[in-house]
């Protein structure tokens, strides 16, 4: 994955989904600070990643010991992929999900 994450001449399609798996790969046991910075570069680079890269966020957001105001943020992040054109039904199906167990469907 690393070789093809790091490879400029590998399509930017495939050097993105290689970073992101590398990052999901990690998301359990990394730090979230060495993720986060992944996660945004997907996130704010668009493409057919950027809703699984915003879920990642989320995620590191919702870690066991999460501060208030990463909680407020998970759950921007998770109503923004609801409402997004560009994130698969998965990705906003488990998005609402998530936001229906914090009482925030809507």
């Amino acid at each position: 994955m690393a070789g093809v994450a790091d490879d400029n001449a590998a399509d930017p399609a495939l050097r993105d989904m290689a970073r992101y798996m590398s990052l999901n790969a990690r998301t359990a046991t990394a730090d979230p600070k060495t993720l986060r910075p992944g996660y945004e570069a997907l996130a704010q680079g668009g493409g057919a990643w950027a809703p699984l890269a915003q879920e990642g966020l989320a995620a590191l957001d919702l870690r066991p010991g999460a501060t208030a105001d990463q909680q407020k943020e998970a759950r921007r992040i998770l109503t923004q992929i609801v409402g997004s054109e560009n994130a698969t039904e998965g990705v906003r199906a488990r998005a609402q999900a998530l936001l229906e167990t914090f009482g925030d469907a809507g």
